[in-house]
């Protein structure tokens, strides 16, 4: 039996259903993934339902039961990817009535393939011990990412809704043309911005947790470098930042005028400048050591081993993952109690640290490629390096 014919309302109405569902679908990911609603009820998509409803709203969509699902994952990229290309062709301006049953059927379809991803979703998320919570979290980002850049496109879709031929015709021509224009270029942005999270998604895949954990040690090793770059101006002229309030103050407006100027007062307060021997020794002695540092983790792109979806391997990457995301801040802290706290102490407390987390950071290698000595070699004549660099 042919479905019946549907009209303007019956999209419109479907539109609002679809944001409402994609925006809960998104949230309810996030918090699973955050460990917030597991007493949350599941319910069932087997049926053909593309919207909340009220029973959506009771709990979380069912996760699937795929036997690979990170495999599933760019099937699905690619399907919205076509399903995107499809509602812009159908919603190009002016609409003609006639055509509403094909529209609506291309939102169905592309609800139901949100279903599906989000499903995948949950399982990915049951399952992150497996695939690594590195993977999978990145993997929930850019779905969700993904999910807005959908809630854009059905917005702009409905704003073309009120611009079918029978609409339009009362209009000046003129009129009429800007609008379209510009609504076709709307809709054109959003549907752009789809394909680009529809490949950021298959690249995920094809990354992996390794490929993506390489990417964050890229990004670790240029604030290293970036710390490096004002660490080493520092030792080179450790006296460089002072009187920086002159340059806040350059006709010394805020000055007295029974107050000696900073040129009339910088004999009186050589003294005051100069650094401790102590700190500056200590400071010279880590420049060195966060160049190794930089090398370390330069190197480490090459002792990342090929992925494996194993719960031992994704616990490693986690792990080795939240050691590189706080060597920056720890390096912050060494350079900034050199520099500007010009405390000594808290230098060496702060060095103790990086020691440790450095130390951390090469256990973890060793043990993601299980201590074979062709690849952890290096490692050893580094750690050793490391520690004895004067």
């Amino acid at each position: 039996m042919p479905s019946a014919e549907k009209t303007k309302e019956d999209i419109e109405r479907f539109l609002v259903s679809f944001q409402e569902a994609l925006q809960f679908w998104s949230n309810s990911v996030k918090s699973q993934l955050s460990n917030k609603s597991n007493d949350k009820k599941t319910i069932s998509t087997t049926n053909n339902t593309t919207t909340t409803d009220k029973a959506s709203e009771e709990g979380l969509l069912a996760s699937s039961k795929l036997e690979t699902p990170v495999l599933e994952l760019p099937k699905l990229a690619k399907l919205l990817n076509m399903h995107a290309t499809k509602i812009g062709l159908v919603f190009k301006p002016p609409l003609d009535p006639s055509s509403h049953t094909a529209r609506y059927t291309e939102l169905e379809n592309a609800s139901k393939t949100m279903i599906l991803l989000y499903s995948l979703l949950s399982q990915l998320i049951n399952e992150k011990e497996t695939y690594s919570s590195l993977f999978v979290g990145q993997c929930v980002e850019v779905c969700r990412g993904l999910t807005t850049n959908f809630i854009s496109l059905s917005s702009e879709v409905a704003i073309l809704m009120n611009n079918t031929i029978e609409e339009t015709e009362d209009k000046e021509a003129e009129e009429q043309e800007q609008e379209q224009e510009q609504e076709g270029k709307d809709r054109l942005i959003s549907i752009a911005k789809i394909w680009e999270s529809c490949d950021s998604i298959q690249n995920l895949v094809k990354l992996g947790s390794a490929g993506i954990l390489k990417g964050k040690l890229k990004g670790a090793n240029q604030l290293v470098n970036d710390a490096l770059e004002e660490f080493e101006e520092w030792v080179e002229d450790p006296t460089s930042g002072f009187n920086d309030d002159d340059d806040d103050d350059p006709f010394q407006l805020n000055r007295g005028f029974d107050e000696p100027t900073t040129k009339d007062n910088n004999t009186d307060d050589e003294d005051e400048d100069e650094v401790d021997e102590e700190l500056l020794k200590f400071a010279k002695i880590w420049v060195q050591k966060v160049k190794l540092i930089k090398l370390l983790l330069t190197s480490l792109d090459k002792s990342i081993p090929a992925n494996k979806y194993t719960t031992k391997f994704s616990s490693r990457v986690d792990l080795l993952n939240s050691y590189q995301s706080s060597i920056s801040e720890v390096l912050d802290d060494v350079v900034g109690s050199i520099i500007y706290e010009q405390d000594l102490e808290a230098a060496i407390e702060s060095s103790e640290k990086l020691k440790t987390v450095c130390s951390k950071i090469v256990t973890s290698v060793k043990e993601l490629n299980n201590s074979d000595p062709k690849r952890c070699k290096w490692l050893d004549t580094w750690q050793v390096k490391f520690l004895e660099s004067k």
